[in-house]
């Protein structure tokens, strides 16, 4: 095998890089773990301008032997290329325990804490030298290529995100596509106390009635002629009753939309994950309202490609990635700096920070943290609620941990932000989000658990365990939820559009089959269940009025 690795690296250096690809992938049919191909791999897809499937070799090298020398480097090369270095801290930090003396990896270290403090721009292309097994060190400033030729798809291109701003992520994935070169512009409709902040704010909700509607039909009719990839969010589109869909296609435009909530689920389905984490087992309800199915019917009819989990008919699952750079420790401690809470250092302080109170279980949540605390439990509650962000933050810093929602089975963009701080989160969280998120290192609850998870955390942060599970939830976060990793994708969605090629999408027969059941007026005992068994009494609610074309 050691004959064949030296073949495959000899082959690359002659410049015989298909061949070498072989050789390498001959190898791993051989030897599955042999972190010496894998890495080498990433090498040759780094020249083809390749970077995901790049990043996904190195990743593979490592967690292989997490302190392979170059797979360390090389993994961090691609992040600095991406403007992301300081996302490789976790890595060279081990990778530092066992190269103390080594000038490359100190360096790369040193880099990337500098990097973490000051941000630094995507780079057009890859041009940080990569390393084979060999100590050989291969300098590439690969040409860019895109279906046979060296222009960007994209390039003279315009596209616009609107029109609803959702967690910040349209202001965010525009901000780094135009990092990249990609002209990128957000557009918000609607103004919230969460004051989110877009390229162009049309503030709809502050106009007088009579200016709404001549506000958005001004913007609508000049953003069709001027853009050519319309990326929908929260089941909005450039009009409230969708009337541009159709205008679009015909002019050749591409539509995408992004599905981030309570946009393709029903709100049964959230009070069906409370009673879940409750301990009962009501029958499922249905994904969603008669009223969000025209939606995505109608939606699906247009949309070039759609994004979401399990409750739209077809998509790809790309979740909500956050700018960790944002959340750093020098920023948590600037928070901490304003003094605003003089904490009690025998107390532990859990903090909780809903959007809305009833989506994310508030009062469940509340009520058994103040049942831990009439049990004894030496614990303080941070409920913040209706806060400005920049409010929100400071009070943020002083919780030793997060408890994030019950509702949907796991965690939101504020989770990952607390662990990007080193904050541990508490969460409700269920095994299908385990394996499409890449099993995060949370704290799970359950009504049951609840109590004995708050006291194990006490002991954590007394004995000092809380520490290295902290250090685990930034390193979870910077490797799988920051905005650098999911840019990727989009911009290959994006290009393969313009190309005119298919999007491939997991289509979701539970969406079919449930809408089968609509049509056949099949009716979900759900909401019988959840009367009888008097879960909306443990959820302190009203049982609500429900669609009875829907539930018996």
């Amino acid at each position: 095998m050691e004959d064949k690795l030296k073949q495959g690296e000899t082959l690359f250096a002659e410049g015989k890089v298909e061949e070498a690809e072989k050789c390498f992938l001959g190898l791993l049919e051989e030897n599955p773990e042999n972190e010496e191909a894998y890495n080498n791999l990433g090498v040759i897809a780094l020249q083809r301008q390749n970077i995901e499937q790049a990043f996904a070799y190195f990743t593979k090298a490592l967690e292989i032997a997490p302190f392979y020398k170059y797979a360390v480097l090389n993994y961090s090369e691609v992040l600095r290329a991406l403007g992301r270095l300081h996302a490789a801290i976790p890595i060279l930090e081990k990778g530092i325990e066992k190269y103390s003396d080594d000038k490359e990896v100190n360096q790369l270290l040193q880099d990337a804490y500098e990097a973490q403090y000051n941000s630094t721009p995507l780079t057009d292309s890859l041009n940080h030298k990569t390393h084979l097994k060999s100590k050989e060190l291969i300098n590439s400033s690969p040409e860019k290529k895109f279906s046979g030729t060296n222009e960007d798809p994209l390039s003279g291109k315009k596209i616009l995100h609107a029109p609803f701003e959702i967690a910040g992520n349209m202001a965010r994935i525009s901000r780094f596509l135009r990092a990249q070169n990609v002209d990128a512009i957000s557009a918000n409709y609607y103004d919230s106390w969460l004051k989110y902040k877009c390229d162009i704010n049309l503030n709809i909700n502050n106009l007088p009635e009579s200016e709404r509607h001549k506000t958005i039909d001004d913007f609508a009719k000049e953003a069709i002629d001027k853009y050519d990839i319309f990326h929908f969010h929260f089941t909005h589109s450039l009009y409230p009753d969708f009337r541009d869909l159709e205008e679009l296609k015909q002019k050749g435009k591409k539509i995408l939309f992004s599905f981030w909530g309570s946009d393709q689920r029903s709100p049964e389905w959230i009070l069906y994950h409370q009673a879940k984490f409750l301990g009962y087992n009501p029958p499922k309800p249905f994904f969603n309202t008669l009223q969000q199915y025209h939606t995505h019917k109608l939606i699906n009819r247009y949309a070039d490609v759609m994004f979401g989990t399990t409750c739209i008919p077809r998509g790809i699952f790309i979740p909500g990635y956050a700018d960790t750079s944002e959340w750093n420790l020098v920023e948590k401690e600037r928070m901490l700096r304003r003094r605003i809470i003089e904490k009690d250092s025998g107390k532990t302080y859990f903090v909780h920070a809903p959007t809305s109170h009833w989506k994310k279980g508030s009062q469940i949540i509340l009520k058994l943290l103040e049942e831990c605390k009439k049990d004894g439990m030496p614990i303080e509650i941070l409920f913040v609620s209706q806060v400005p962000p920049e409010r929100a933050k400071q009070i943020y810093a002083y919780a030793d941990y997060g408890i994030d929602h019950v509702g949907v089975g796991t965690f939101g963009l504020f989770g990952v932000e607390m662990l990007c701080w080193q904050t541990p989160v508490l969460v409700y969280h269920i095994d299908l989000f385990d394996r499409i998120r890449n099993s995060p290192p949370i704290i799970r609850i359950t009504k049951d658990n609840f109590k004995s998870q708050i006291a194990k955390c006490i002991e954590m942060k007394e004995s000092g365990e809380i520490v290295e599970l902290g250090k685990k939830g930034q390193k979870w976060a910077i490797e799988n939820v920051d905005i650098s990793l999911g840019l990727p994708e989009y911009l290959r969605i994006y290009r393969n559009l313009v190309e005119g090629k298919q999007i491939k999408q997991y289509v979701n027969r539970s969406w079919y089959e449930q809408e089968y059941r609509l049509q056949s007026g099949v009716k979900s005992k759900f909401y019988r269940y959840m009367i009888e068994e008097n879960v909306f009494d443990e959820l302190q609610m009203q049982a609500p009025d429900y669609d009875r074309r829907l539930y018996t």
